[in-house]
């Protein structure tokens, strides 16, 4: 059985590390993850600031 503390341990994490671009919840960001990697990892970057 899974807890919440196993879902924000193990979870989230491996998500967060392995999107899945097959399977997009945004389409747009899914595309440039597999056109460019680095780009999408710099908008990421840009996304996240506070």
């Amino acid at each position: 059985m899974f807890d919440l503390v196993n879902v924000f341990e193990v979870f989230l994490p491996q998500l967060l590390l392995y999107p899945n671009p097959s399977d997009p919840l945004n389409g747009e960001a899914a595309a440039l993850l597999m056109r460019d990697r680095p780009a999408y990892e710099q908008k990421v970057k840009e996304m996240c600031v506070l």
